[in-house]
């Protein structure tokens, strides 16, 4: 299953008064050195639904990006530098893709704000949450079709075959065959059953839906297609 991406982000207001200017300071204060941190918080959760809800955390990750600021005054360089930043924690392309012109967009409009004129070091704050739900059930029917596609144990018996095979009253003493191996029910005496060539004995009905399916005997792989 596809894994679900979700993302925030904002200015850090309270770490930007610390590298402010004075209000009454006269002149142009953004330089080339200038520098918009952008804070990335990254968390990845492997959410399993089978065979209970549990949720397992894969990764976590809490970096700061210093990047110059007027990289951000550029369309193709803010992409650019976003889409680094991006591929550092492992993110899908369509992903990257995705998201990188709101991000990039975003710290552009904080660069260029008057009211960040006089803030030294922008602090940009990006939240990303991957959620990538597995289900054990959805494993199961994976690995089941490709075993019925490539393995030809389940090539199934003839129609000849199968209704070539005898039934017969199972008659004795119950020790002589404890119980069918394909339904596990102990009692066969006085029922109807089906011995293959092999000589293994089932009940008839069990072994007809086993036949249908593969052509081995369950016990010892003898063919009946032969």
């Amino acid at each position: 299953m596809a894994s679900i991406y979700q993302y925030y982000m904002w200015q850090d207001s309270s770490a930007n008064a610390h590298h402010s200017l004075p209000d009454n300071s006269a002149g142009p204060t953004a330089t080339d050195s200038d520098t918009i941190d952008i804070h990335l918080h990254f968390h990845h959760l492997l959410e399993i639904h089978y065979p209970e809800n549990t949720s397992i955390p894969l990764a976590t990750t809490h970096i700061s990006y210093p990047f110059p600021r007027n990289l951000f005054l550029s369309q193709d360089s803010r992409s650019a530098a976003v889409d680094a930043l991006l591929s550092t924690i492992g993110a899908s392309r369509d992903f990257i893709e995705s998201v990188t012109p709101d991000v990039s967009s975003f710290a552009f409009d904080m660069v260029t704000l008057p009211c960040n004129s006089k803030v030294k070091v922008l602090t940009m704050g990006l939240a990303i949450f991957v959620v990538t739900p597995y289900d054990d059930r959805q494993e199961i029917d994976r690995a089941l079709s490709e075993i019925m596609q490539e393995n030809p144990r389940f090539e199934p018996a003839s129609k000849s075959c199968i209704e070539g095979l005898k039934r017969v009253k199972l008659v004795g003493d119950s020790t002589m065959m404890e119980k069918c191996m394909i339904c596990l029910e102990k009692e066969m005496v006085g029922q109807e059953v089906i011995c293959l060539p092999c000589g293994h004995i089932f009940h008839g009905d069990c072994i007809v839906r086993w036949l249908e399916t593969s052509h081995l005997c369950p016990l010892c792989r003898f063919s009946m297609n032969l």
